[in-house]
């Protein structure tokens, strides 16, 4: 079974809401690391609410 439709979609909406590609291959990297997506929508949350103030390299 494959989830093309679902990844071009997926892939879709990142373009269109200017996602940077890095910043997204970190956040998914995050979730791979800690297999928790509590965890995991609480780090995004962190970002889109303090984004400003974390620090990236």
């Amino acid at each position: 079974m494959t989830n093309f439709p679902v990844a071009e979609a997926l892939a879709a909406d990142l373009a269109g809401a200017g996602v940077d590609p890095n910043e997204a291959q970190k956040a998914l990297a995050y979730l791979r690391a800690k297999r928790d997506a509590k965890r995991f929508f609480d780090y995004l949350q962190i970002l889109v609410s303090n984004g400003h103030v974390v620090i990236r390299s």
